[in-house]
């Protein structure tokens, strides 16, 4: 029977958008008006007045789609667009009308567009047509969705579908039978096997003209869930049919499995962790490549990604690498945590939610205006309230400060006798006491005090009932037993204090006949073995873990640090070159290495802590330009930033972390004489 092509075009209103934006034509088989297969080529043109064309429908219903619609199918976005897709039209011998829609990246969508062709007989008695997710191109899961469709001049009694092309004979075993028998519910196909979805009604019989006579043709359909094997890449699956006179026919469809979402970074501020309080305006980038081709995107502050079909995708044409950036203001109050996410798409519909975090770091400071803040040390208590030893230059005293109910600055004096405090060290035990190691100028000894009964009681250290000479910027930390362990300088030696108040004990732990400088530090690993540095010629490590004192050349060329345990028990020393320079030395690996880690830095002071996930954050003071900076390694890579650049200030800063990861920084305002508190708590 000859037919002819009717080509329709309804002008229908939906409510998915501007439909008069979105225009197209569709045309079957190169404009063909008959076909003897279910399968043909739909070539769908179109453009949109508003954005580039993103997705397509192509269906035999008339059902206007939804904007959210399973069924679009994406494309490289373009305008104009044509697409060309092959498309397996319902086993009925006659007129078939195809269904097109178009949809741009602003959700507009076309109205329909029509075309239609005629199905003839059956090539050869029989033939058959396999849809895969409705003539996707790609899918991000094993699992797809299959429309099977044959006709026979006979009836047809078996079906096979598998990714294998090569059919079993007519008697073979392995064919499901294609008889209707009633299930309640589909069952999926798993690897190469098969289960039959028998749930549809008996195929339906259509009549033809042949010659003088009227002969049946037998239509068969089916739906059905099947798994794809296991490996990404291009699939073929065969449908294979047999009918009750001992034809076969074969029929393909192909679709690429890709299950590897985009993968890159998102880096804000270029990678800076921190940002500061008055500053809410960062940058975004990402950097992402895709194996099959990277379609859109979206940088937001929400974490749950929009669906594959939401209009606010941006659409980019599709590629394998792809780098976008946005500035970005972030959302009030301006404290603690920040985090920034983008979402990626590719041509599989695969989504990506790449994020990093940037802290917001508040500046405080006491304003007591009376040469405060110099020599600071700070702790953490577990709920991560800082406390922090400093000394007043002008009455010589020694001070700590805390925050009060209304997280301002306070502080109250420790020890006043005297010129005490020009040196200060505190520690926390594991019942939220207090301990502060401190250097008594005006006899030139160590000093001790505790807040253990309730109030601040200080004295002098005495071993052997000889006061402990010297106190030069000592290092105090206390293990879980409650045990304090101290270092200090005494005579250009370092010397290693322990005990408890009326029972301490020293010894000398570095002294290379050297001048061992001012600087020392003194830390616990996880085992209670304790770690000293100090420098003469060079930079030195003691310690006791082996059961002995024993100690090591770390740098030659280089200054004091202040030193540091991780997690896992590596050491790090952060320490200013001799001749500028900001570098860490570890011991993580294979004996002693360093690396650098701000080349920009003359001379100052310098402290470090590790996180809980061994990440290093170093603050120092940068002498040259009278700032205090910031050195972390979360990245992978060292990235510096400065934290105060107002007047002079930085110096004697020092760090904590506390138990969220939250940094805690004390440092001295030289300007207005003050002590000055940042951190990136709530």
């Amino acid at each position: 029977m000859k037919g002819r092509v009717i080509l329709f075009l309804f002008l229908l209103a939906t409510s998915c958008g501007s439909s008069s934006d979105v225009t197209g034509e569709l045309v079957l088989n190169g404009g063909a008006t008959e076909t003897e297969g279910l399968t043909v080529t739909a070539t769908l043109t179109g453009s949109s007045e508003k954005d580039n064309i993103t997705a397509y429908i192509l269906s035999e219903s008339s059902e206007v789609p939804t904007l959210d619609s399973s069924l679009w199918i994406s494309v490289d976005p373009a305008n104009p667009v044509t697409v060309e897709s092959s498309f397996n039209l319902s086993p009925a011998v006659g007129n078939h009308i195809i269904y097109a829609w178009l949809k741009d990246a602003q959700g507009n969508i076309s109205d329909e567009i029509t075309a239609s062709i005629t199905v003839q007989s059956p090539p050869g008695g029989i033939t058959g047509a396999i849809t895969i997710n409705s003539g996707a191109t790609y899918t991000s899961t094993r699992e797809v969705s299959l429309v099977l469709s044959g006709l026979s001049e006979g009836s047809i009694t078996g079906y096979l579908v598998s990714e294998d092309k090569n059919a079993p004979g007519v008697n073979a075993g392995g064919w499901v039978s294609a008889s209707y028998s009633p299930s309640p519910s589909p069952s999926p196909i798993k690897g190469e096997g098969i289960k039959k979805n028998p749930s549809e009604s008996p195929p339906p019989l259509w009549g033809r003209i042949k010659g003088e006579g009227v002969a049946s043709t037998s239509g068969f359909s089916k739906t059905l869930s099947y798994t794809l094997s296991a490996t990404d890449g291009l699939k073929t699956v065969y449908l294979h049919l047999k009918d009750s006179d001992g034809r076969r026919s074969s029929s393909s469809a192909t679709i690429t499995l890709d299950t590897t979402p985009p993968q890159g970074t998102l880096l804000i501020d270029g990678g800076n962790k921190l940002t500061l309080e008055s500053d809410a305006d960062v940058s975004e980038s990402v950097t992402v490549t895709d194996n099959t081709g990277i379609i859109a995107y979206l940088f937001s502050t929400d974490a749950t990604p929009p669906s594959v079909s939401s209009s606010s995708w941006v659409a980019v044409t599709s590629t394998s690498s792809l780098t976008q950036s946005q500035n970005t203001t972030l959302s009030s109050p301006m404290k603690g945590k920040k985090t920034l996410y983008v979402h990626l798409k590719d041509k599989a519909n695969n989504i990506q939610t790449l994020s990093d975090e940037i802290e917001v770091l508040r500046i405080l400071t006491s304003s007591a205006g009376d040469s405060i803040g110099q020599y600071t040390s700070i702790v953490v208590n577990s709920s991560g309230s800082p406390f922090i030893s400093l000394y007043r230059v002008n009455a010589g005293d020694l001070l700590y400060s805390y925050l009060d109910n209304n997280g301002q600055l306070s502080g109250n004096p420790v020890d006043t006798t005297g010129d005490v405090g020009a040196g200060t060290s505190i520690a926390i035990d594991s019942n939220g006491k207090l301990h502060i190691a401190y250097r008594d100028t005006t006899n030139s000894t160590l000093k001790y005090a505790t807040n253990k009964s309730g109030s601040w009681v200080p004295e002098t250290v005495k071993v052997g009932g000889v006061d402990e000479a010297g106190g030069v910027f000592p290092s105090i930390a206390v293990d879980a037993s409650g045990t304090v362990h101290i270092s200090h300088n005494a005579s250009n030696r370092i010397k290693y204090v322990t005990g408890a108040s009326g029972n301490w004990n020293s010894q000398i732990i570095l002294d290379n006949g050297g001048l061992f400088g001012q600087f020392n530090s003194l830390a616990l690993d996880n085992n209670n073995k304790i770690h000293i540095s100090g420098f003469s010629d060079g930079l030195y490590h003691a310690s006791n873990s082996s059961g002995s004192w024993q100690s090591e050349l770390v740098s030659s060329n280089a200054g004091g640090g202040g030193l540091f345990v991780s997690s896992v028990n590596s050491i790090y020393i952060a320490f200013v070159a001799t001749g500028g320079s900001l570098k860490l030395a570890t011991n993580k690996g294979t004996g002693w290495s360093t690396e650098m880690v701000d080349t920009t830095v003359n001379n100052g002071w310098s402290k470090g802590r590790a996180d809980s996930k061994g990440f290093v954050h170093i603050v120092y003071y940068d002498s040259t330009n009278k700032d205090l900076k910031h050195a972390t390694n979360l990245t992978g890579s060292w990235v510096t930033m400065t934290l105060d650049s107002t007047g002079d200030v930085g110096n004697y800063c020092d760090i904590a972390i506390d138990l969220n990861d939250r940094l805690h920084i004390s440092y001295y305002d030289a300007t207005n004489g003050d002590l000055k508190y940042a951190t990136t708590a709530d």
